[in-house]
């Protein structure tokens, strides 16, 4: 049996979310800069990585979230973003 290996990006802030379409063609989804954000962060995660944006993971209790190790430089974004990186 193969291993899959997903990597998930986390980021927080606003997002809307809603039906998108009717009918058959229609979907549920978010859309915004911080979907956007965490979609660009999965997509550079690998095997079993989860980059956490700052703002997330300072939110959470810091004994269980990573340090910030790195500076990510993200499409669509002016800045290089801090990420911290668990496993």
């Amino acid at each position: 049996m193969a291993a899959i290996g997903i990597g998930i990006g986390v980021h927080s802030g606003t997002a809307y979310v809603g039906s998108i379409g009717e009918g058959l063609a229609g979907d549920f989804t978010a859309v915004g800069d911080v979907v956007n954000v965490a979609a660009r962060l999965a997509s550079r995660a690998g095997p079993g990585e989860l980059p956490v944006i700052e703002a997330a993971w300072s939110r959470g209790r810091p004994r269980d979230l990573p340090s910030s190790d790195r500076m990510l430089e993200l499409k669509g974004e002016a800045s290089p973003i801090e990420v911290g990186t668990s496993r």
